[in-house]
């Protein structure tokens, strides 16, 4: 039985003020004169100011409280042939009866926080659209939850010897963490939704993530919803068919 226990976020003050001083630090390049803003990166005064606001305006205090207003844990999750990792997620359960357990994974950039906004239309529900209890955890490799400590989709190989010398933490790991997560949450059924902002490869992880769960656990999948951040995307739903 996995091992959950409340988790409140905590950045040592130490962190924030290492932080603020590299800001200070910060060498800026010198930017191109004569060139379109924003054809070859961020124009230089965009970055200045963000560095600046990032360095004296920021209040890193303030969101994390906000954030701690969330119910959030840790659990303990074995991955079959690797590790047992602190997989960090928030657990909001609706008060609605008959609601549905959903997978809330988030994409790349992001995290959990995705989730905040919609929070409380979820766990409420609608007239046009049920209740949910949501889980929403920081994969593992972000936020805070552990590091795999492992390369990412593929193989470290021995060029000489042509043999694997360290397995990927890939999309199945990824897919067997948070089923067992769901089910240490005692979510023997759940439905999932991905969202992920940019297209092309970690889109193809994710929704390759999401497929294998399917694949591996399809008794306990209800269905999948995967969005993109493409203007007026569809999104990509399937149903458990087994």
């Amino acid at each position: 039985m996995s091992s959950i226990t409340a988790f409140k976020i905590a950045v040592p003050d130490y962190k924030i003020k290492r932080l603020k001083q590299k800001l200070a630090l910060t060498e800026f390049p010198h930017e191109v004169a004569d060139v379109e803003p924003w054809s070859h990166g961020p124009p230089l005064s965009d970055i200045k100011r963000l560095s600046l606001y990032w360095e004296n305006g920021f209040n890193w205090r303030t969101v994390e409280a906000k954030l701690n207003e969330l119910d959030q844990y840790i659990a303990k999750i074995e991955v079959d042939g690797y590790d047992t990792y602190d997989v960090h997620f928030v657990h909001q359960p609706s008060t609605v009866k008959n609601a549905i357990p959903l997978l809330f994974v988030h994409g790349w950039p992001g995290s959990f926080i995705e989730v905040t906004k919609i929070l409380p239309e979820l766990i409420k529900g609608g007239k046009d659209f049920p209740a949910f209890h949501i889980v929403a955890p920081s994969m593992i490799d972000f936020g805070f939850s552990s590091a795999s400590n492992k390369v990412s989709l593929g193989y470290k190989i021995n060029v000489q010897t042509l043999t694997v010398i360290q397995k990927a933490f890939n999309v199945d790991q990824h897919a067997e963490a948070y089923h067992r997560l769901m089910l240490a949450l005692g979510y023997n059924e759940y439905g999932e939704y991905g969202n992920v902002y940019f297209e092309g490869k970690w889109l193809m992880v994710l929704f390759s993530c999401s497929r294998w769960r399917l694949r591996l656990y399809c008794r306990s999948f209800l269905g999948l919803e995967l969005r993109t951040g493409a203007r007026q995307s569809a999104p990509c739903q399937q149903r458990r068919t087994c």
